[in-house]
């Protein structure tokens, strides 16, 4: 398995869900490995050596606990696939600005909105005045 896979199944385990899009999979791995490079192919590295295990994201987690940067991408990889952005790794330099963050192009398509059974914000199919019936299934 090359890293986009080995990503791909990390992005699983990470976010609790299985039913992931591949092909967005793709352009979430180039777009963090332009931001976060080597953190990025360490953390993949590591899962690599866990995944075969039943409980991997307990040793994934045991692995990288004390390594901030580790933690930072293994954060960025369930935010970009709730919301579609991340955040880049903060600056050592504490008098420099945060970082903002970075949109992933994928908003419409962010895993949160069907967890919640919602759509995304500003965005929706229904017809206008939908959210004065409740909902029916809740």
């Amino acid at each position: 398995m090359n890293n986009k896979d080995i990503f791909f199944s990390l992005s699983k385990i990470l976010t609790g869900q299985e039913r992931l899009d591949e092909d967005i999979s793709e352009q979430y791995y180039h777009q963090l490995q332009q931001k976060m490079g080597i953190y990025l192919d360490e953390l993949v590295g590591i899962y690599r050596k866990v995944d075969h295990h039943q409980q991997a994201l307990d040793l994934l987690l045991e692995r990288i606990k004390d390594n901030k940067q580790l933690l930072h991408v293994a954060q960025q990889i369930v935010r970009i696939w709730y919301i579609s952005q991340f955040k880049e790794l903060p600056d050592v330099d504490p008098t420099k600005s945060p970082k903002p963050e970075v949109y992933a192009g994928y908003w419409k398509k962010g895993i949160l909105w069907d967890i919640i059974k919602a759509h995304p914000p500003a965005y929706s199919d229904q017809p206008h005045g939908y959210w004065v019936e409740k909902p029916k299934d809740v």
